[in-house]
């Protein structure tokens, strides 16, 4: 039998607390790392007090995700807010053969400079659209894949 995949999830909002919980329930190997505004992240801290004891790590920082993930890594990144620094600084910790998929909010002209970004480094990037309507996440998240045909 196949090992069991461990996925990473970095997020800054609710939803991908909801998308976190759906991987948790159908019993995915995952680790989180949810990133702070500065003030006490109480929803964070409630969401994992509900979900301890199940397969995921809960994190407030993402060296530790890394670390914490075999490559190759596949990376979710579930964030409204996340930076081309915050982008520039994450792939500087991850691998040839890893894999991001982007699920940011941004234009499609932000994907594709990503896209090339990441290109160059040998990481597998994905750029995705998500519907961030927490009550219609938790019902059934949406994914708009973007990309080239390749």
């Amino acid at each position: 039998m196949a090992e069991k995949l461990k996925l990473g999830i970095i997020t800054d909002c609710m939803a991908g607390l909801n998308l976190t919980e759906k991987f948790i329930n159908r019993q995915s190997d995952i680790s989180v790392c949810k990133l702070s505004k500065g003030e006490a992240d109480t929803e964070y801290i409630e969401f994992t007090r509900a979900n301890s004891g199940k397969q995921a790590d809960f994190l407030f920082d993402i060296d530790a995700m890394m670390i914490s993930l075999k490559p190759p890594r596949v990376i979710l990144l579930v964030c409204k807010h996340f930076s081309q620094d915050g982008l520039k600084s994450l792939l500087e910790k991850m691998d040839k053969g890893d894999t991001l998929i982007d699920c940011c909010d941004m234009s499609y002209r932000e994907s594709a400079l990503n896209a090339k970004m990441t290109a160059r480094t040998g990481i597998s990037y994905l750029g995705t659209g998500f519907v961030y309507a927490t009550d219609d996440i938790i019902k059934r998240p949406s994914f708009m894949i973007s990309g080239d045909k390749n």
